[in-house]
């Protein structure tokens, strides 16, 4: 089997959005823990298929829990913020043409 090169594979898309979406989740009690199951973007639902790897910032007083999720062809950062539990969707790369 031939090994690709950096030149021979397609190129990810991605997008630096920051839109308001919807997100539908899940919520665990023991360990406590929120899994989003599916965002809802520009009336269209991406159901999530992997969720990566989660992290938490401050802004001021405000903290903001960040998710790295894929769907069938996206691969989403979420953020929540906690003082509005208001979700946006920072970035998405298209990972449909996949390497």
């Amino acid at each position: 089997m031939a090994t690709q090169t950096i030149d021979e594979r397609k190129a990810l898309s991605s997008f630096k959005i920051s839109e308001p979406v919807s997100v539908l989740c899940s919520y665990t009690a023991n360990p406590a823990y929120v899994i989003p199951q599916t965002v809802i973007w520009k009336g269209r639902e991406y159901v999530i298929r992997k969720l990566g790897l989660h992290h938490v910032f401050r802004e001021g007083k405000t903290l903001f829990h960040v998710f790295s999720v894929t769907t069938d062809t996206l691969f989403m950062r979420l953020v929540l913020n906690t003082d509005t539990l208001f979700w946006k969707l920072e970035e998405i790369w298209d990972i449909s043409s996949g390497y």
